[in-house]
């Protein structure tokens, strides 16, 4: 009886998880009155926000108008990242120079997309 109840349980969490998997959207999708969408997105790069944000379209248009076809109507990108003050041949320069590279190894962040776009 408990391998039975086991089982079930496992096989509950693998459809649960399966299904909040399965189309993750990574940004923030936002319908505007005129029927476009303005999406907002935050990457590593400038690349992979970009891609993010592609793919973002794709899946709002294929939820909503069962196409994957959108119109990007206007988009910009902007560095959001750590930049740090540096006293250029100073040991605090040095030390800046350090930490804003590691801050951009580690961070997710840094590069903003925005995007408007319609299905069509």
């Amino acid at each position: 009886m408990t391998k039975v109840t086991f089982l079930k349980c496992g096989i509950a969490v693998a459809c649960l998880a399966a299904a909040g998997c399965a189309t993750p959207m990574y940004g923030t999708v936002l319908p505007q009155s005129d029927g476009t969408y303005m999406l907002v997105e935050k990457g590593k790069t400038e690349r992979a926000a970009m891609k993010m944000a592609q793919s973002d379209a794709e899946k709002t248009c294929k939820k909503r108008a069962k196409t994957k076809e959108f119109v990007t109507l206007d988009h910009s990108s902007e560095f959001v990242g750590v930049t740090v003050d540096k006293g250029e041949g100073t040991f605090s320069g040095i030390a800046a120079s350090v930490v804003e590279v590691a801050a951009r190894h580690h961070s997710n962040e840094n590069y903003k997309v925005k995007m408007t776009f319609k299905c069509s």
